[in-house]
């Protein structure tokens, strides 16, 4: 193969392309091919062995220098093959002797090596051995320069290979004696050894991210029309598969090929009626003649069933060879089929599976056993040497995954866990691994080994907060819950309690040294905060969780050691306390002379200063949720149980933390009260039994009675003057409560009508302010109006909006209009539109007054497709009025002259039908010579409101159904070629902004809040529904939350004078 097609193959290949991209997403640790070369040289494999002879066959070359040159016929350079050394003489015999006596000493080694591997407890440190050794490439290397002495004479070259395998095995075994004679040297080795195991692991792994994201991106983005469909297909029978012919994994994917592959698919299928998305395919006929021929084209049905079965790094194999499969109905064509099967064959490259992972499995899970074995022997010293080798495979994973791309943050980090097909397996072994020594640890009963391993995962997720990294973080910290779990079921007090105060200070010392402390450092980037307050925020979901499980197994103790410290967490982080806040600092901006330096100044420890006080309003925010959510869950608990001492100690607990205030409690319970914060929080997750059955999860109607629960109580001891003065603070959820548009006010109203239901939880003097309380709520509701009436009457429109509106009302039209669409389809429709009127021709459209908030973004009130609306509204009104004008010139007939008058036509094909509303199913509906469009086998034609044909002496007359606004039962037979035209003309009146011209309308949309002068040119005429808004003040606050909408076309049917139609008046 010419090298120009070789490289121009390889770049079509997956391969090409993870190198490029990992050359941009790794750029800080970029692949080093060569060592990855010599990397694995100590383990027998056909590429060390093929190295090691490459180096042996240069010396071979150099020992043979004088016998080359000569055949090369260069004697001149022949010096330089060195003196000859006679096979008689004693130096040759010393050469094979000491050569001899060199592999006995590397022989000796094998086999000290080779009896350490027969033992499993010593297979870690005969690998470590191997690496440090190298006894392989030397055993081998001694083996092949054997060769040397076997042909040919001797020169001083031969010399070279000896000296340097005899410098390689003193080397070799000074490395080997170090390592046996010192413990720490052999854990040092070791741990880099699983280091770079783990890291050639991961290696893979991100380049197969990488893969499948190129892969996918491209299938995604319809470049390459296939879809990715990873599951089996139950109906095989319908589909044509491609079978890989070896087992294996998918090394490569020629991506041009597979391109091939889909677009044979796609134009095979458009063929035979399918596309990839539905669409609309022209068709042309390309004839001799130059007659203008009536375009045509007919829609393709969606069938997107041709499926790429295998990604990058997939296994192939007897159960699932697939690797594409398409819709028997996509081809028809058996050619096409082996041109397929042809592509797919050379698209996709099968190499033998190596099961690399799964011996970098084994061996991490030997370490675990060892652990396990080290637990049972209760030998410290050992645990506490594998301790830190898991510590140190963590932090090579951190290390290597921060490299290429970064850490995770906290939101992909909460995405990869979760997710069905994400994760790193790598970091799925640790975690699992540790479960097991976990759990173990606790069995053995040792309080200082149970220390050591507790603190391990806890270890971890404190590396991963240095690296900035929550996936490792969030894996980790949450083993905290585990000790709880473990200690509350723990039989021995002391050790119990032992485990539950670990469950909780582990988390606050993390949480007070590594994110509060670091909080506090001025050098921090933006980002690097931000990354701190998630790390922060997290720890406040174990405690949650610690909480909740506290709850659940009634140990109230427990309980308020968590919530003691989670409410001390963070407890020294007051950057709005300090002395310099941001108020102090606003304030000096504004009120002092300053120097531009100091200025600028001023405002960089502004932005600093603002975005330590949001970190601490955040968090503050978060710790209240948490609460919110787990009083809530409780006070729930306790409805159910309202008997119950137990529960009722938790809830007077939570119930006390709140704000005495009800101003700052309301406040809490808006900021809660949405379904984000209940999925950031996992509540819904709370309802799910054991038996995996869930009930009725209603988490914003508990959080609605836990806050009239708690309300009620704070204003149980005031009096109504008190309770009046407060003001409570709103938004538009609390509106939406106010207008009992979800539990909070049938709650109240229940308190009040059965107060004997909720005695258990409230004082009678609490339940007598329920009316307060909602008069409270109507109060805020009232305040929340008035103030989106302010905002209302000040926002200004979207321009964006405004277009979006315009677009809609364009397709609205087009999609609706029925009369104007069957005169385009029989080209009657003529444009002068870009023509000066001549006489003052009415105008045909819409002249309203709107809501502003229809061009608002992001309003409270979704308005949906209203350009469309509006569009329809045109067409209907079109559709009436063009009806109305073809009525007219209509004579009527009766039911029975129906046939009678089709075959008055002198030509079938000049024939239309129209019938208005039910009239088209009244009449047609039973009618054998009607075929409705829905028909198999019936030609569709592409006129909006086209219903089906009409049968009549052999040929087909097209129906139409039509609405039309008053009449109902009517059918109309019209001569289309005695129609007359349709005339679209100008829309703009005399001095109007062409601008405001779109397609056919004139459309001007103005706020009244933008045009002053059209507010007052209202005001002074008003319309009759203006005067009864009020008095001239009120209507210009009504204006001024309004906008005037103008859509107008002109047009004219100029009807021709022989005009030839029909009408039936259908009876009941």
């Amino acid at each position: 193969m010419p090298i120009t097609k070789l490289f121009t193959k390889k770049s079509h290949l997956l391969s090409s392309l993870i190198k490029e991209e990992r050359k941009r997403l790794c750029r800080f640790n970029k692949k080093d091919y060569l060592k990855s070369l010599f990397s694995e040289i100590y383990i027998p494999s056909f590429k060390s062995f093929v190295l090691i002879f490459l180096v042996v066959f240069v010396l071979f070359i150099l020992s043979r220098l004088s016998q080359i040159l000569t055949l090369l016929h260069l004697d001149k350079f022949s010096f330089l093959g060195l003196q000859w050394v006679s096979k008689e003489s004693n130096h040759y015999q010393n050469l094979i002797a000491i050569h001899a006596g060199i592999g006995a000493i590397i022989f000796a080694l094998v086999i000290f090596i080779a009896e350490s591997l027969r033992d499993d407890e010593a297979k870690d440190r005969a690998r470590v051995l191997l690496r440090e050794s190298y006894l392989f490439p030397l055993a081998v290397a001694e083996i092949l320069i054997f060769l040397i002495f076997i042909w040919g004479d001797i020169s001083f070259w031969s010399i070279v290979p000896i000296i340097a395998i005899g410098l390689f095995t003193i080397c070799s075994l000074s490395k080997i004696i170090a390592v046996l004679l010192s413990k720490y040297r052999f854990a040092q080795k070791r741990i880099e050894l699983l280091k770079e195991r783990l890291q050639q692991s991961i290696d893979i792994a991100i380049d197969e991210r990488i893969g499948n994201n190129i892969l996918l991106s491209k299938l995604n983005e319809n470049e390459i029309k296939l879809e990715f469909y990873p599951f089996s297909i139950d109906e095989l029978s319908n589909y044509y598969c491609f079978n890989a012919e070896n087992f294996g994994i998918i090394s490569d994917i020629d991506l041009k090929a597979l391109k091939e592959i889909a677009d044979i698919i796609d134009k095979e299928g458009q063929q035979n009626g399918f596309s990839f998305a539905e669409e609309e395919k022209p068709e042309v006929q390309i004839r001799g003649s130059e007659d203008t021929q009536e375009s045509k084209s007919r829609i393709l049905t969606r069938n997107n069933r041709r499926y790429l079965m295998k990604k990058f790094h997939d296994i192939v194999d007897e159960e699932r060879r697939a690797l594409i499969c398409i819709d028997k109905r996509l081809i028809r064509d058996s050619r096409k089929l082996k041109e397929l099967n042809s592509l797919v064959k050379s698209a996709f490259i099968i190499k033998p599976t190596d099961n690399f992972a799964e011996e970098i499995r084994y061996e991490i899970s030997g370490v675990k056993d060892q652990f396990i074995t080290a637990l049972n022997n209760k030998q410290l010293g050992k645990i506490e040497e594998l301790t830190l080798l898991y510590i140190k495979l963590a932090e090579g994973f951190l290390d290597y995954i921060t490299k290429c791309g970064g850490g995770y943050s906290f939101e992909q980090a909460r995405k990869e866990r979760h997710s069905f097909f994400a994760g790193w397996d790598q970091l799925r072994w640790l975690s699992s691994d540790i479960r097991v020594i976990f759990e173990k640890s606790i069995q053995i009963h040792d309080r200082e080994i149970i220390r050591n391993v507790a603190y391990l995962p806890i270890a971890i997720a404190r590396r991963a907060i240095d690296k900035n990294d929550h996936y490792v973080f969030q894996e980790f910290i949450g083993f905290a819950e585990l000790l709880y779990i473990f200690g509350i079921k723990e039989k021995d007090k002391d050790l119990k309690d032992f485990l539950i105060d670990c469950s909780w200070r582990y988390l606050k010392e993390i949480s007070d040294i590594y994110v509060e402390a670091k909080l506090k450092k001025d050098t921090l980037k933006k980002e690097e905060l931000e990354s701190l307050r998630d790390f922060g925020i997290y720890f406040f979901i174990i405690f949650q969780n610690l909480l909740k499980r506290s709850f659940d197994n009634r140990d109230f103790d427990s309980f308020e050691k968590f919530k003691q410290a989670s409410q001390k967490l963070f407890k020294h982080f007051k950057p709005s306390e300090s002395i310099q806040n941001a108020t102090d600092i606003r304030w000096r901006l504004e009120k002092l002379e300053l120097t531009p330096e100091r200025k600028r100044e001023l405002e960089s420890l502004l932005q600093k200063q603002q975005l330590l006080e949001d970190i601490e309003k955040n968090i503050t925010i978060r710790r209240q949720q948490m609460f919110f959510g787990l009083a809530s869950w409780i006070l729930n608990e306790f409805i159910r149980n309202k008997t119950d001492e137990n529960i009722k100690q938790f809830y007077q607990s939570i119930h006390s933390i709140f704000p005495s205030k009800l101003e700052e409690f309301t406040d809490i319970f808006l900021k809660t009260h949405n379904f984000d914060v209940a999925d950031f929080w996992g509540w819904s997750w709370w309802e799910i039994k054991v038996e995996g059955e869930v009930q009725s999860i209603q988490i914003l109607e508990k959080l609605e009675r836990f806050y009239a629960i708690k309300a009620l109580s704070l204003l149980a001891d005031k009096t109504e003057e008190e309770i009046n003065k407060i003001e409570l603070p709103h938004n538009r959820d609390l509106a939406y409560l106010a207008d009992g548009t979800r539990e909070l006010m049938r709650i109240l109203d229940d308190i009040k009508t059965n107060p004997d239901s909720w005695r258990f939880v409230l004082s009678n003097r609490a339940i007598s302010k329920v009316d307060l309380l909602k008069k409270l709520l109507m109060r805020a509701k009232k305040a929340q109006e008035q103030e989106e009436l302010q905002i209302k009457r000040q926002r200004k429109i979207s321009q964006k909006k405004v277009q979006e509106f315009k677009e809609g009302v364009l397709n609205g039209f087009y999609e609706s209009v029925i009369i104007r669409d069957i005169f385009r389809y029989y080209k009657l429709l003529e444009n002068r539109i870009h023509e000066p009127i001549k006489d003052k021709k009415a105008r045909f459209g819409i002249n309203v007054v709107e809501d502003k908030a229809v061009f608002f973004e992001g309003w409270h009130v979704q308005f949906g497709d209203w350009g469309n609306n509006y569009g329809r509204n045109l067409a209907s009104g079109e559709n009436s009025y063009l009806l109305d004008e073809l009525s007219k010139e209509c004579r009527e007939i009766s039911v029975e002259e129906f046939e009678t008058t089709l075959s008055k036509f002198k030509k079938t094909e000049d024939i239309i039908i129209l019938a208005a509303n039910i009239a088209f199913w009244r009449f047609f509906e039973k009618s054998k010579s009607f075929k409705p469009k829905w028909y198999k086998e019936i030609k569709h034609l592409k006129v909006n409101g086209f219903g089906g044909w009409y049968e009549f002496n052999g040929q087909l007359i097209p129906v139409f159904e039509v609405y039309h606004r008053k009449i109902e039962k009517q059918i109309f037979i019209l001569n289309k070629s005695k129609l007359g035209l349709l005339v679209q003309l100008s829309p703009l009146n005399e001095n109007k902004d062409k601008k405001l011209v779109k397609d056919i309308f004139y459309m001007n949309i103005q706020a009244f809040s933008e045009n002053p002068d059209l507010i007052e040119q209202f005001i002074k005429k008003p319309p009759e529904w203006l005067k009864k808004i009020g008095d001239g003040q009120k209507q210009r606050e009504y204006l001024q939350e309004r906008v005037l909408i103008h859509i107008f076309e002109r047009f004219e049917y100029d009807k021709l004078k022989d005009f030839e139609g029909y009408k039936l008046i259908l009876k009941d």
